[in-house]
């Protein structure tokens, strides 16, 4: 393969992996990725907390259809105490989209359970 094809099939590659109209516009989403340091609470350990923490977002995930993609993920027991102890990954079609979750009774819910578990926060949406 030529440098040229070469370099044709990784730009092609990069491009399918975004969303086109019938123009081949790109259609920008939007992802909002939510960091949380958790806390012994509610009887609970920090790590029992984010096990909760996620089966409660499973919730969020079955019942915001403006959410495109949800994952929760939490940190290594072995990794730094320092650490973020879980984050939610998301993807939404649009800023409008992330702005009717945000709002979405399930996510409300969601948002008083974790506002008793959680130390700190730290978020960034942005389009990709």
């Amino acid at each position: 393969m030529s440098a040229t094809e070469n370099t044709q099939a990784l730009t092609g590659l990069k491009l399918s992996r975004r969303r086109y109209t019938n123009q081949m516009k790109v259609n920008k989403m939007i992802k909002h990725i939510v960091m949380f340091k958790l806390k012994d609470a509610d009887g609970r350990t920090e790590y029992e907390n984010a096990l909760e923490a996620r089966k409660r977002f499973d919730n969020v995930i079955a019942n915001v259809k403006e959410l495109k993609r949800g994952e929760v993920v939490i940190n290594s027991k072995d990794a730094p105490s320092s650490n973020y102890t879980i984050s939610l990954l998301c993807d939404f079609d649009s800023i409008d989209d992330l702005n009717a979750y945000q709002v979405h009774p399930a996510h409300v819910e969601f948002g008083k359970f974790i506002g008793t578990v959680k130390t700190d926060r730290a978020c960034i949406d942005y389009e990709y």
